[in-house]
């Protein structure tokens, strides 16, 4: 087990990609994300529906 805790302290991890954000008051901030990250839209109806869809997925039974 020792071995194994040295490999992986060893291993290198992928930081943030992107670049810096500034806001619109001026405050910088650094890169936030190691991955990708996707950005739906929706109306209401859209919304309200995929909604529904998730929570019958999650239907408990007891």
């Amino acid at each position: 087990m020792h071995r194994l805790r040295r490999a992986v302290g060893r291993t290198p991890v992928a930081g943030p990609d992107g670049q810096d954000y500034e806001d619109a008051s001026g405050r910088a901030y650094l890169p936030m994300f190691g991955q990708p990250v996707l950005v739906y839209t929706a109306d209401g109806a859209e919304l309200s529906a995929a909604r529904d869809k998730a929570l019958e997925g999650l239907a408990l039974h007891l």
